[in-house]
C-alpha cells in the first residue's frame, strides 16, 4: 500500500498540514520543520518508494522557500546566517555571543558554572543556546563528550529499531531516536553557526518541563521496545524484512 501515492502520502501529509498550520499561526517555523521532516522520514522508512519521496521533497523545498521569504525576521536571520559579520550589535547578536562563549572555554573550558556570558550576554542561554554555555565552562573537551553520547544514543537506538520484535515497536522506536537525535544535531549546528538562528531546545540538556518530561518519556518507551526485543529472540527491520 505505501506504493500508492494517496496511500502512503496523502493522509499524512493532510494531519501535518493541520498541525503545521497551527504551529505557524504562533509562529514557530523550526517545529513546523521537525515535524515536516519526520513525517517524511517515517513515511519513507516504512517503505515508501523513492519518486514519491522526492516529489514530496521538492513542494517541501518550495514551501520552506515562500514561508522564509513571507516574513522579514527570517530572511534576516539567514541574512544573518550567511554574513555573521555584518550585524555584530543586532540580528546576527545570537551567533556572536554564541562563538564567543566557545572561544572563551578553549580546551578544558572555565569550570562547571563559571560562564562569562550567560550572565545576560547570551539570550536564551538555558535553553536554545546551552551548547554554547556547555562548551565555555567544559571546553572542546566536554563538547566532544557530549557529542560522542548523543552519537552513541543514536547507535543504540537506532540499532533497538533495526531489531524490534515487531514493525510497529522497530518504527515507534526509528522515530522516537530519529526525533532527539535531528533536533540536538539542529541544536547543536545552531550554535556553531552551521545552520541559520532557531529557538530548538537540546533534548536532555537544556533546562525545561514539558520538553524534558517527553524527551525521558521517549527514552523510557525505547528502552522499553529494546527489553522486548532481549524477551522475544526475533527480529524484524522496520521496512517489514525478517531476520
Amino acid at each position: 500500500e505505501l506504493h500508492d501515492w494517496r496511500t502512503a502520502w496523502a493522509k499524512p501529509i493532510a494531519i501535518l498540514g493541520v498541525v503545521g498550520v497551527l504551529l505557524m499561526l504562533e509562529p514557530d517555523f523550526g517545529s513546523t520543520l521537525i515535524c515536516s521532516g519526520m513525517m517524511v522520514l517515517m513515511v519513507w522508512i516504512a517503505g515508501a518508494r523513492w519518486i514519491h519521496l522526492a516529489g514530496v521533497a521538492l513542494m517541501g523545498l518550495a514551501l520552506i522557500a515562500v514561508a522564509i521569504a513571507a516574513e522579514p525576521y527570517r530572511l534576516r536571520r539567514l541574512a544573518a546566517f550567511l554574513s555573521p559579520d555584518a550585524d555584530t550589535q543586532g540580528v546576527s547578536y545570537h551567533i556572536n555571543q554564541a562563538l564567543i562563549s566557545f572561544s572563551s572555554g578553549g580546551w578544558n573550558g572555565l569550570g562547571l558554572g563559571e560562564s562569562r556570558q550567560k550572565l545576560l550576554y547570551l539570550p536564551e542561554a538555558h535553553t536554545d543556546f546551552i551548547f554554547s554555555i556547555l562548551g565555555e565552562e567544559l571546553g572542546l573537551v566536554g563538547v566532544v563528550a557530549l557529542v560522542t553520547l548523543f552519537l552513541l544514543f543514536a547507535w543504540r537506538g537506532f540499532r533497538t529499531a533495526w531489531h524490534a520484535p515487531t514493525a510497529f515497536g522497530g518504527l515507534l522506536a526509528f522515530g522516537l531516536t530519529a526525533l532527539i537525535t535531528f533536533q540536538a544535531a539542529t541544536n547543536m549546528a545552531v550554535a556553531t553557526a552551521l545552520l541559520p538562528t532557531k529557538g530548538l531546545t537540546l533534548p536532555l540538556i537544556s533546562y525545561g518541563g514539558t520538553s524534558l518530561v517527553v524527551s525521558a518519556m521517549a527514552v523510557g518507551i525505547l528502552l522499553r521496545i529494546d527489553h522486548e526485543r532481549r524477551m522475544s529472540g526475533r527480529k524484524v527491520t522496520p521496512r517489514g524484512g525478517a531476520e
